[in-house]
């Protein structure tokens, strides 16, 4: 069996951790149907919105508290 232990630097995970939070972060709509065929209202569309900010804003929180986490394990004095 394989050793599995690994070993990072911080300044590598920083970049990593920062770029997964984007990818994983949604894009806003402008618009679009509904399963019944109809157009999605502007009352629809910002309550879409602001789920999606509300999602974005979880993963950027996450990526800081592990970045900090991270960063006080990495500090002997921290």
């Amino acid at each position: 069996m394989a050793n599995e232990y690994k070993s990072f630097y911080l300044k590598d995970l920083v970049p990593i951790i920062e770029h997964v939070a984007l990818d994983l972060m949604g894009d806003p709509i402008i618009g679009g149907v509904k399963s019944d065929k109809t157009v999605k209202t502007m009352a629809e569309v910002s309550y879409e919105n602001c789920l999606i900010a509300n999602h974005n804003a979880g993963i950027a929180e996450m990526a800081r508290q592990l970045i900090v986490v991270l960063s006080k394990e990495a500090d002997p004095d921290g």
